[in-house]
């Protein structure tokens, strides 16, 4: 599973920065604002994805081992 780590945390910092540069970007709309729960939200989101995508690479190579 080593090579899921380093892969996850880089999917994650990337998720991160669009989502903070999504909710920055709502600072120059009228009608709309930052909010950090919506910035939590992303976060919940992305990471329960990656996680679901991590967790179906490493059964396809259990998997793929055993055959």
């Amino acid at each position: 599973m080593s090579f899921a780590v380093p892969k996850f945390w880089k999917a994650a910092g990337i998720c991160f920065a669009v989502a903070l540069a999504d909710e920055t970007l709502k600072i120059f709309l009228p009608t709309r604002e930052f909010g950090a729960t919506d910035l939590a939200f992303d976060a919940i989101g992305f990471l329960l994805g990656i996680g679901i995508v991590t967790l179906c690479r490493v059964i396809k190579k259990k998997c793929l081992k055993n055959r």
